[in-house]
């Protein structure tokens, strides 16, 4: 059963539609944030599948047809970052067993499945969280990590939306109201990019919370008498 939406169906696609539209304008700066081209490009296939199934439509959405090829991207990709980093520590500290087991050094191919890269990737985090100084020695820069985490977020959110595409025997409401949740999780990624990265730019962080909506009070009638 799907969970309770934050807003109502209409409102969760013209939010995504909107949100896709300023993030599409300051891309250069959200795409080492996770919130990429194709990542709007996914959304937008997502915006289609939710407005034709809202007006009555099966929920069949573009963007499934390439969410099993998304999932093998997203894993390889974070693989091959994982592997570069644990690569570049092993050579600068060839002897620090306990920052190779941290960090899972010596671990096969990281990226041959989702969990296998999750998991890669969280030791890798966890190895630079608990030795800071020896990752930096090693020459892994504070854009590396990013790029992992960014790489983490893709997996995902590109699962997710794979394990959308296999369930097609929902009842359809049920399905539209997984696709608005997916919906609503795509615009909270994008408002927590914007607002770490436009933390300074108040006019710019203004465009991307104009979109939601805001709770208003509504005046109680006066009481007779």
């Amino acid at each position: 059963m799907a969970k309770k939406l934050r807003w109502t169906p209409s409102e969760t696609i013209q939010i995504a539609h909107d949100e896709i539209g300023v993030a599409a304008r300051h891309l250069d700066r959200l795409g080492d944030r996770g919130i990429t081209a194709a990542f709007l490009d996914e959304t937008r296939g997502l915006v289609e599948g939710a407005s034709a199934a809202l007006s009555g439509q099966p929920v069949r959405l573009g963007a499934q047809k390439g969410s099993t090829q998304a999932v093998l991207q997203a894993q390889a990709t974070a693989g091959r970052i994982a592997v570069a980093i644990r690569g570049a520590v092993e050579r600068v500290f060839p002897k620090r067993n306990d920052i190779h087991k941290v960090m899972g050094v010596g671990a096969v191919d990281p990226g041959a499945s989702v969990v296998k890269a999750l998991a890669a990737v969280e030791a890798v985090l966890e190895g630079a969280a608990s030795y800071p100084a020896e990752v930096a020695t090693a020459g892994v820069l504070p854009r590396d990590l990013d790029a992992l985490r960014a790489s983490r977020d893709v997996l995902r959110t590109s699962e997710g939306t794979q394990e959308n595409a296999k369930d097609a025997k929902k009842a359809g409401t049920a399905a539209r109201d997984d696709v608005l949740q997916d919906l609503t999780r795509r615009v909270d990624r994008i408002l927590a990019a914007a607002e770490l990265e436009f933390v300074e730019e108040r006019d710019i962080l203004a465009e991307f919370r104009g979109p939601i909506p805001t709770k208003t009070r509504t005046k109680k009638p006066p009481s007779e008498g």
